[in-house]
């Protein structure tokens, strides 16, 4: 007779890649989620991201580290995805800092002569976590380069190098250049709005100055100013230079090694203007005195021609509103801008503006509320893929973010944007991506998971802290997205179509 397997002898098989007695064949790895799920992780099997933007030690790790510890693990679960192919596990969007924290407090624990201690080690060894299928390496950094900005803003030297890997990566993935300008839309559509004045800034950072001052750059002893201040210099030098007939690019190997002579802690631009006097004067046969007198004159005028340009333009753009525009404030950790306030702009003209760049056609008037929804996602760091983009409702869906929302004008938004999109109801819930969070819980009929997330829906007359403390450029995106809104559901009531077919 037949005897049952074993339930060893079940669980051998189940290992194996095929059928049959081989000892060679090779055992199948663990599968992993074909969608976004929460799952726990063993952080022992967890891998930091090889490529994280953040190289310079987080100015908060001991605070966070502390936070950690008091909590006995972690509230929010970090992201993690898998490469294809690959044995371990990695952090998908941040949280490097926080798994460094675990392992070290882990350690710690493992280790501890208390037993009551070493009992509590594996509250920070397996810790929630919600699995996100593998994208594209460019998906999975540009998800840290948000994540990363917004928990605690990058130094100048990490952004500007995460920022010249995102180029890259989007480079290699399509196989050609891309050009400044299509680089600033696919950051701005992937949730990293830049200036095009910023990015040159970082990349010359990136490609030029980090290689001549690492020094001074690891210290953090400049700011963008400093930066600009450096190409402005150098720009004056060349003037100079080429006034006595050499070229430019003939004049970079001794502007390098001025900068490299004063890279260090006590690196100033002052210091640079004089290294480079003294060997100007020297390979040009003038007095330094002489140099100096040229520089300071080229300098003076080319900042009263930026001046003029600068002037001009903004007359130009209050003239097109038919309104004074005030100056521009800062975008997000951009200490200045080169650029005018769109949010100066009169509500009314905005509208206008975009009925007429849109027309009636739903389907272009839907991407318009969807990059006004992800932008205000963005600004208040609801998570980087918290807004998706639809064909169908009003253009964009919501999900649920990856951490909890604690400010009371993110719960707000939160709630607000879920109101706009139209989409808690549960006969469009079928219409979301089957790996929505918010779906998936709605569905399942657990609101308290949603709330832990999201906090308690706001009544009516909390919803007016949120209107009163975003800034004037949040507050127009948000009141043209309503109108937005509204213009899609008009259309649509005149056109005899449903929203959700």
């Amino acid at each position: 007779m037949n005897r049952k397997p074993t339930v060893e002898q079940i669980n051998s098989g189940l290992n194996l890649a095929g059928f049959g007695s081989d000892s060679n064949v090779t055992p199948l790895q663990p599968t992993d989620p074909i969608v976004k799920t929460p799952i726990s992780q063993d952080i022992t099997e967890l891998d930091f991201y090889d490529f994280n933007p953040r190289l310079q030690k987080n100015p908060k790790y001991e605070e966070i580290k502390a936070s950690i510890r008091q909590t006995k693990g972690i509230d929010n679960p970090l992201a993690v995805t898998r490469r294809p192919d690959a044995e371990r596990r990695m952090v998908f969007s941040g949280g490097n800092t926080r798994l460094h924290a675990l392992k070290e407090l882990y350690e710690e624990f493992a280790s501890a002569e208390d037993e009551s201690r070493r009992k509590d080690a594996s509250l920070f060894r397996y810790v929630p976590v919600v699995f996100h299928p593998w994208q594209t390496e460019s998906r999975t950094h540009i998800a840290h380069l948000i994540e990363n900005d917004q928990r605690s803003p990058l130094s100048l030297v990490d952004k500007a190098r995460g920022i010249h890997t995102q180029w890259r990566l989007w480079e290699e993935e399509l196989g050609q250049k891309i050009k400044q300008v299509d680089f600033l839309r696919m950051m701005n559509e992937a949730g990293f709005p830049l200036s095009q004045s910023s990015c040159s800034r970082l990349i010359y950072v990136a490609d030029t100055l980090l290689s001549v001052i690492p020094e001074t750059l690891a210290r953090g002893l400049l700011g963008p100013r400093d930066i600009d201040e450096i190409r402005t210099i150098r720009k004056a030098y060349v003037q100079l230079w080429e006034a006595h007939e050499h070229s430019a690019d003939s004049f970079d190997p001794t502007f390098f090694e001025a900068l490299s002579t004063c890279d260090g802690e006590r690196f100033s631009t002052q210091r640079l203007k004089k290294t480079l006097d003294q060997r100007i004067a020297n390979l040009l046969e003038m007095e330094v005195i002489g140099v100096r007198h040229h520089v300071d004159a080229i300098l003076s005028e080319n900042a009263k021609t930026s001046c003029s340009r600068v002037s001009s333009k903004a007359d130009d753009q209050a003239s097109a509103v038919g309104t004074t525009q005030p100056p521009s404030s800062p975008a997000r950790n951009e200490p200045e801008q080169d650029q005018t306030n769109d949010h100066a702009m009169n509500l009314t003209g905005v509208l206008r503006s975009q009925e007429n760049a849109a027309g009636n056609d739903v389907g272009e008037i839907r991407k318009d509320a969807y990059r006004l929804s992800h932008k205000l996602a963005i600004k208040y760091q609801l998570g980087p893929t918290s807004i998706n983009q639809e064909n169908f409702g009003f253009g964009f869906s919501l999900d649920l973010p990856d951490r909890c929302l604690g400010k009371t004008e993110q719960i707000s938004l939160w709630w607000t944007l879920l109101a706009l999109s139209g989409q808690d109801s549960l006969d469009r819930l079928g219409h979301l991506s089957e790996d929505n969070m918010f779906r998936i819980m709605r569905e399942g009929d657990r609101p308290d998971d949603i709330k832990s997330l999201v906090g308690e829906t706001p009544i009516l007359s909390n919803q007016f802290p949120l209107i009163a403390q975003i800034d004037d450029e949040a507050f127009v995106d948000f009141m043209v997205l309503i109108a937005t809104c509204r213009r899609i559901s008009q259309l649509s009531v005149h056109a005899g179509l449903s929203l959700w077919q």
